[in-house]
């Protein structure tokens, strides 16, 4: 049924006990690695966002023919906010969407997704606030990081 739908719910992510490890292990890395006095931002906050606690989930999809699009979902959990605009195509099953993390009602890291839906390519803005806050030198290990994390996450073989 083509068409305009509206959402709002909660959802509750369940992850497994090999999942929570990583994402405290993730939560105490970015702690350590970021300079509480002179950063707006934490990582280790965004990351909270993962943990067993629920969210809110609004926004309006549009469905077209094969396609589901949106521009305006957003994830909400505590002070951490997310931002989804892109499209599914169903059919193919392929994803182009673009995430925006806030954190303080500022965008924080803006992630993009695309490709298949099982193994999509993730990439980052370099130009996210996240990047800028750290040093050029610790980027690509802290990139690799969240990438490798999202593929164990997400169960992605490189």
């Amino acid at each position: 049924f083509d068409g305009i739908y509206n959402i709002n719910g909660n959802f509750e992510l369940q992850t497994t006990n090999e999942e929570k490890f990583i994402i405290s292990f993730l939560k105490l890395f970015f702690e350590n690695l970021e300079d509480k006095g002179s950063q707006k931002f934490a990582f280790s906050k965004l990351i909270d966002a993962f943990d067993n606690s629920s969210s809110n989930f609004t926004g309006i999809v549009k469905k077209n023919n094969n396609f589901l699009t949106s521009n305006n979902i957003s994830v909400s959990n505590d002070e951490n906010k997310i931002y989804i605009k892109g499209e599914y195509n169903y059919y193919k099953n392929v994803i182009n969407m673009v995430l925006d993390l806030s954190q303080n009602k500022e965008i924080y890291l803006t992630a993009f997704i695309e490709g298949d839906l099982i193994e999509p390519n993730v990439n980052f803005d370099k130009n996210s606030k996240f990047f800028q806050n750290i040093g050029s030198n610790e980027s690509n290990i802290i990139e690799e990081s969240i990438l490798k994390f999202l593929n164990n996450f997400l169960d992605i073989d490189d």
